[in-house]
C-alpha cells in the first residue's frame, strides 16, 4: 500500500490506493448503517486510512485538499510537484439497487461482489430510489458526466492545475463492495471506459 500511495504522487495512479481502500471495505465487519455510507464518509475514510496513514509515509512530497462543500467544488484533490489528481466522489448504496427483493445485506455486498465493470453499469437502481432511475451507466451519462465536466472546466481547477500533469477521476462506491473509477480529461471527456478498483 505504501507504494500504492507513492505512485498516486510521483505518477498521479489513484487506481492502486482505491484498490486498497476496497479491500478494506470488504474485510471490515459490516452493520446495516455502513452499507449507507455517504460519498463524503467513504472520501473522509480514504483520505484517512489511506492518504493520512502515518503507517503508509510514501517518502514523497504531495497534499491533499478537501474543498468545502459549496458549489462547483469537487470531493478531493490530491497535488504533488508534478501531478493534480482530481477526484469526484459518488455512492450507490445497496438498498437502492436492484439484486434481489429477498436477499439480505450480506447477500446483496456478496451477489454485488462477483460482478464485473460492465455487469455493475447495468445494475437497475431500485424503484425506492427516488432520484436515480435506469441503469448505473444511464445515471453516469444523464447527471454526472455534465458535474464532473463542469468541474473540470472550472477556473478554480484549472488554476490548482497549473503546469501539472492533469487527471480527474469518477469515484464511484457500489454498495460497499465495488469501486467502479472513470477518468475524463482536461476537455471534460471521458477517456476510455471506466475500470474497478
Amino acid at each position: 500500500m505504501r507504494d500504492a500511495v507513492r505512485f498516486l504522487a510521483l505518477r498521479g495512479n489513484i487506481l492502486d490506493p482505491l484498490s486498497g481502500y476496497r479491500k478494506l471495505m470488504a474485510a471490515r465487519d459490516i452493520k446495516y448503517d455502513e452499507y449507507a455510507m455517504t460519498e463524503w464518509q467513504h472520501r473522509d475514510s480514504f483520505h484517512i486510512a489511506i492518504l493520512e496513514n502515518p503507517g503508509l509515509d510514501p517518502q514523497v512530497e504531495y497534499e491533499v485538499t478537501k474543498p468545502g462543500g459549496g458549489s462547483g467544488l469537487v470531493d478531493l484533490i490530491v497535488t504533488s510537484p508534478s501531478h493534480c489528481v482530481v477526484t469526484e466522489w459518488k455512492t450507490v448504496k445497496i438498498d437502492f439497487l436492484d439484486l434481489g427483493e429477498t436477499l439480505s445485506w450480506d447477500e446483496k455486498a456478496e451477489a454485488l461482489s462477483q460482478l464485473g465493470v460492465n455487469e455493475v453499469l447495468e445494475l437497475k437502481f431500485h424503484r425506492r430510489e427516488k432520484y436515480k432511475k435506469g441503469s448505473i451507466r444511464d445515471w453516469i451519462e444523464k447527471d454526472v458526466t455534465a458535474q464532473l465536466k463542469s468541474y473540470v472546466l472550472s477556473p478554480e481547477i484549472r488554476g490548482v492545475v497549473g503546469n501539472r500533469e492533469f487527471h480527474a477521476h469518477l469515484v464511484l462506491v457500489v454498495g460497499f463492495r465495488k469501486i467502479l473509477v472513470w477518468e475524463m480529461d482536461e476537455n471534460g471527456d471521458w477517456i476510455g471506459q471506466p475500470v474497478l478498483a
